[in-house]
């Protein structure tokens, strides 16, 4: 799944800010507020929903504008507030951070939502949580421009809880209509999951179930690290995908001179880059991209235009070579003269790997056009030797009893 974090509309990120960090007394919609302000640990991601916390089946939607995943961390920043607000936030200037989840598939067996989102924010004092607390419903009315149904929880959550409906979701929102906002204070924090499920019903349990969770963290506030958050892998985990994985891990370090690399993105292919037969890819840093078939469609795929290029030109040149599990082919090529066979050494390398009934191809280009592509430091013999070394069998996930 090449990080499917695009379908979503800018107004929706902009709501789904308000969304959870207005629940918590954060109504930020930004506006030209860029990350400068977030700190590199706040204290408030140390008290949000986990992605371990969640079924599989979800990734964090990306909010940092480098490698890692972040949180969306801010001070208060409200627009038109009422008096209460105004004098919260001047009084207290509390800041909180928030995370939305979405889900890639539903795992058989779970009751899981379309869109999970999760809020946090340490006020320094009871009184300013009590205060946010109950500020809640008329943020939650600012945001979603109505009155939002409010229903007694089925269960406390530290000190005191509120649960809410929203029965017009936007539809942007994954075209889910019905929402459940569950917000509760514990001492000096407040702490917020909205959920929007195929009912109500649905929704309630679902927010009261992840709220439970995430006040392990509110009332434990842990860092929230890197390989915690980790969600590329989500597309591996697909019950749908039955072929075996052949991966370099989540992160691949050979040594011998090349730099170390790491998965950024994996799961079924989908158009436009889906080849004939092809029922996997996988994108590493540094322009390492692994594309896998089963025996069958390997087959078939041979068979068409598309598996010629490179593999079929003049000057290509391959050598055979063992590897645990299986056998390889490594190609050299050349991206331009190819008809000609020019002197210079080979600019283009690739390779084909058979392992366990299927076959993966790492940086395979199936395009007629392409000419010289600068793959960097794994674009050469070396580089798809030790790829090809080093690709194994991803252990199955394992999906919950019943």
């Amino acid at each position: 799944m090449a990080r499917a974090r695009g379908g979503l509309r800018r107004r929706g990120l902009l709501l789904a800010a308000a969304l959870l960090v207005g629940t918590i007394a954060v109504v930020a919609l930004r506006q030209g507020t860029g990350s400068a302000s977030r700190v590199p640990e706040d204290p408030a991601e140390q008290m949000v929903l986990r992605l371990h916390d969640l079924p599989l089946g979800y990734y964090l939607l990306d909010f940092s504008e480098g490698a890692e995943l972040e949180f969306d961390c801010e001070e208060i920043a409200p627009s038109n507030p009422g008096p209460r607000l105004k004098a919260f936030v001047r009084r207290f200037a509390p800041r909180g951070c928030m995370g939305f989840y979405l889900r890639a598939y539903r795992v058989p067996g779970t009751a899981s939502a379309a869109v999970v989102a999760t809020g946090a924010m340490d006020t320094g004092s009871a009184e300013a949580a009590q205060m946010g607390f109950e500020l809640a419903p008329n943020l939650l009315a600012k945001l979603a421009e109505e009155q939002l149904e409010e229903v007694p929880p089925a269960w406390t959550v530290g000190d005191a809880t509120r649960l809410f409906h929203w029965k017009r979701v936007p539809r942007f929102l994954r075209n889910t209509r019905l929402g459940s906002f569950l917000v509760w204070r514990s001492g000096n924090a407040l702490a917020a999951v909205f959920a929007s499920a195929g009912s109500l019903a649905t929704s309630d349990r679902i927010v009261t179930e992840l709220a439970e969770r995430q006040q392990v963290h509110v009332a434990n506030p842990t860092p929230y690290t890197r390989a915690e958050r980790f969600s590329f892998e989500v597309g591996l985990d697909d019950p749908a995908l039955t072929l075996p994985v052949h991966w370099l891990g989540r992160n691949f370090d050979p040594d011998h001179g090349l730099p170390p690399i790491r998965l950024q993105s994996g799961g079924a292919t989908t158009r436009p880059y889906l080849l004939p037969g092809q029922k996997l890819q996988l994108n590493y840093s540094r322009n390492v991209y692994l594309n896998s078939w089963t025996r069958a469609g390997w087959k078939h795929f041979l068979e068409t235009p598309s598996s010629r290029i490179m593999r079929t030109w003049r000057c290509t040149e391959s050598i055979d070579l063992a590897i645990p599990g299986g056998h390889a082919r490594v190609f050299s090529a050349h991206g331009r003269d190819f008809d000609v066979c020019p002197d210079r050494p080979p600019s283009l390398f690739f390779a084909f790997a058979y392992l366990h009934g299927t076959v993966t191809a790492v940086n395979f280009v199936s395009c007629p056009h392409c000419g010289e592509v600068p793959y960097g430091s794994y674009n050469s013999l070396r580089g798809m030797k030790e790829v090809v070394r080093g690709l194994r069998l991803r252990p199955e996930p394992v999906y919950p009893a019943g």
